[in-house]
């Protein structure tokens, strides 16, 4: 489950995952991961929290800081996968290939790619 937290002027996005099949939630919050319990990944995440969001813009929700942001929380996208297509879908073999070098060695830094066209 992605989540943004936050109104359209300013925000935050997290996610929700259960991973192999199991019971346990997990949240991914930047460099932060944490067991959560199944209502706040299913539940606590459509749209409600404080009935007048902050006016002027950015400037509104930066004074009411993260947990006012917390309150105001959408879900983006859930991921449903069958049953029978569990193992295909979730099998992580050879995914480090996939991950930057600088993000499996632990120094990541934020860096601007440049949009690229593919043909």
């Amino acid at each position: 489950v992605i989540v943004h937290m936050g109104t359209a002027q300013i925000g935050h996005y997290l996610s929700y995952v259960r991973t192999n099949g199991g019971l346990q939630w997990y949240r991914f919050d930047d460099d932060s991961v944490t067991p959560v319990e199944e209502d706040e990944a299913t539940e606590a995440n459509f749209g409600t929290g404080a009935q007048d969001p902050p006016q002027g813009g950015g400037l509104g929700m930066m004074m009411l800081g993260r947990s006012a942001l917390s309150r105001l929380r959408s879900a983006y996208m859930l991921t449903y996968v069958r049953e029978d297509e569990w193992e295909v879908v979730m099998n992580v073999t050879g995914i480090e290939q996939l991950v930057p070098e600088h993000v499996r060695s632990g120094g990541a830094e934020q860096v601007y790619v440049a949009p690229q066209t593919f043909s």
